[in-house]
């Protein structure tokens, strides 16, 4: 698949008015290094899309890690930091690309996995391939990295 079977969501007019509320959505300066949701997400699209050039991601795949960096966070302009807030922001504005969709919605993986390792219990294999018929385990790696 090319670059032409994905928009840019920074080109749905909906969206981009939306993601613009981020700038006024302040974040807890123990966890990010950005002041805004908005700072904090461009930051992490940047990376995420270097990331994926940097590791031999096709041109498709970096837009949509670039894609996810904007729209992992947008629900936040609902007050609230749930990834099911952010696919529902994401709906109402037109978005339903289900590769982008299923990113956005596990791009907090991380920290249920994060909480096992804490106990001493790595992820189970059936929470492995559970997890990979979801999303592209890669491009969630890369996402994590990025975030």
């Amino acid at each position: 698949m090319d670059t032409t079977d994905i928009r840019d969501i920074r080109t749905n007019p909906r969206f981009a008015e939306t993601y613009q509320k981020l700038a006024g959505v302040r974040l807890n300066p123990r966890r990010h290094t950005a002041s805004s949701a908005l700072e904090h997400s461009e930051a992490v699209a940047a990376r995420a899309g270097a990331l994926a050039r940097a590791n031999g991601c096709t041109a498709r795949e970096a837009r949509l890690l670039e894609d996810l960096g904007r729209a992992h966070d947008i629900g936040k302009v609902t007050g609230t930091a749930r990834p099911e807030r952010s696919l529902e922001v994401l709906r109402e504005c037109g978005i339903d690309d289900p590769e982008l969709l299923a990113l956005v919605e596990r791009h907090d993986t991380n920290l249920p996995w994060y909480m096992s390792h804490e106990r001493g219990q790595p992820p189970s294999d059936k929470a492995w391939r559970r997890l990979a018929t979801q999303v592209p385990l890669r491009l969630l790696c890369l996402f994590m990295v990025a975030d």
